[in-house]
């Protein structure tokens, strides 16, 4: 009961708590979900660059010198081929290079175009990628209602594939961007007395002020 009510508490007060769990397993049977995951139209759908190019630009993404402005610079020019993994990486990447300036995500369209393609791709995403492009969007300050209603439509169809942690990461990102999902936090609540460890730790109140505007991008030129 203790657990469940650290839970509730941190559900319901947008976002003033942060979630750790223990690295204990657990798991609860896959069930279908009556609200089924929005899937790519033909029209929506893109062709994915072969295994090679994803590899290389996943290491751009993913390198040490990479910045915001040359992620998404990167992302305009070949996000419609992405794969679902390096779109994912592209959301983690920008919003923690990016958290500086909070809710900064919420001025750029190009962060609102990369949730769209997140969201056509979320069943093809592993759970990992589930709970950190939830993550990253909240944590940019990206409005993305849609890409958080695919999300939780597949963690109810596979939330016994999240680990604690994924958990944790998806329960304070939905907490934080304030969005709704009744369904999905009742079957966490259910799972709770299988997780050996869950603990509630007050994070410091975050400024909720918006980041000064953003000085007007450079032009983008990615081969």
């Amino acid at each position: 009961m203790r657990c469940q009510h650290h839970l509730v508490l941190a559900l319901a007060f947008v976002p003033s708590f942060t979630l750790t769990l223990s690295r204990a397993t657990w798991a609860t049977p896959s069930r279908s979900s009556p609200q089924s995951s929005p899937r790519a139209t033909p029209r929506e759908a893109s062709v994915e660059a072969p295994r090679r190019q994803q590899f290389e630009w996943g290491t751009r993404i993913a390198h040490r010198n990479a910045t915001v402005e040359s992620i998404l610079c990167l992302f305009e020019a070949h996000g419609h081929e992405f794969s679902a993994r390096n779109l994912a990486t592209t959301a983690h990447r920008v919003a923690k290079l990016g958290s500086r300036r909070r809710s900064w995500g919420r001025k750029d369209a190009r962060m609102r175009a990369v949730a769209e393609a997140c969201r056509r791709r979320a069943s093809a995403l592993e759970p990992r990628g589930l709970a950190n492009t939830a993550w990253a969007f909240a944590t940019a300050g990206v409005r993305a209602p849609t890409f958080f209603d695919a999300v939780a439509a597949e963690a109810l169809m596979r939330l016994g594939e999240f680990n604690p942690q994924e958990l944790a990461n998806a329960v304070w990102a939905f907490a934080t961007a304030g969005v709704k999902a009744p369904e999905l936090f009742d079957d966490i609540a259910a799972a709770l007395p299988q997780l050996d460890d869950l603990k509630a730790q007050e994070l410091a109140n975050p400024a909720r002020a918006f980041a000064p505007r953003a000085p007007a991008r450079p032009g983008c030129s990615v081969r």
